[in-house]
């Protein structure tokens, strides 16, 4: 995840743990080769939450699309 998100480990952390506060994801951490581990996945809750965060942006788009068809039919 950090090299996806070019995030430095402190700031991934910070953002792990506010979504993990939230009931949106779970951590779990253990070891492999005494090199320590971090899994995340998402929680029900989360999942809903980022349907609903998608469907809130979709409705954006649609109201800029619908917007932008009338001003050039106007």
């Amino acid at each position: 995840m950090k090299a996806i998100l070019h995030a430095t480990d402190g700031n991934l952390g910070a953002h792990l743990t506010t979504l993990e506060n939230a009931g949106y994801i779970a951590i779990e951490k253990d070891f492999v080769a005494k090199k320590p581990r971090t899994r995340v996945a998402l929680t029900r809750a989360g999942r809903r939450a980022f349907a609903r965060h998608v469907s809130y942006l979709r409705d954006i788009i649609d109201g800029a699309s619908a917007d932008g068809l009338e001003e050039k039919h106007s």
